[in-house]
């Protein structure tokens, strides 16, 4: 079974990460991050040690006990989320693109000989889409996007609470009103 060609070494800090490095293990560092880079990637550990040529034990070892394997993880976790993350907003762009197209030209449908023309969206399509694109852009900007309204009852259970409230207040009142009136 063949190492795969995209497996791309991973720049790591050596202060963090120096017990990749040790004078006992026989394998190098570079084998320790391809490693987790394939088990990263969804190869299972016996796979990985086929391919390597280490053995699994080796390898439990190292995913059980070793700190730099989840810090080779989380690195690769990061690289991951940073390449989709791109590739997202570049789909993104496109899409954009081509909406923006099909708002100006129309959606391309066949007529009865089977010719492409360009039809106008309907206002159910356009509405949609607005709605929806507007929604995102308040998301993007950090503004409101719905409006909470109190319900009738919440507004019954508010006024249960000021009523409680007034009616300690006034025996409150009552109170202190008979303790400076017996003091006298």
């Amino acid at each position: 079974m063949d190492i795969e060609s995209n497996v791309v070494p991973i720049d790591i800090d050596d202060e963090d990460l120096q017990s990749l490095d040790t004078f006992y293990s026989k394998y190098t560092k570079d084998q320790k991050i391809e490693a987790v880079s394939l088990f990263c990637k969804g190869h299972t550990i016996n796979e990985i040690s086929r391919m390597l040529d280490i053995p699994t034990t080796t390898m439990i070892n190292w995913r059980e006990r070793s700190s730099w394997w989840n810090d080779i993880a989380l690195k690769n976790k990061k690289d991951k989320q940073v390449e989709l993350d791109n590739r997202l907003t570049s789909t993104i762009h496109k899409a954009l693109d081509e909406l923006a197209d099909r708002l100006d030209n129309g959606d391309q449908k066949p007529d009865r000989q089977g010719n492409l023309q360009y039809v106008p969206l309907s206002g159910r399509d356009l509405a949609i889409i607005l709605s929806s694109l507007y929604e995102k852009r308040a998301l993007i900007r950090g503004e409101a996007t719905s409006i909470k309204t109190e319900s009738k009852n919440s507004l019954l259970a508010l006024e249960d609470k000021f009523k409680s409230f007034a009616l300690q207040l006034k025996e409150k009142d009552v109170v202190s009103n008979q303790q400076s009136d017996s003091s006298s």
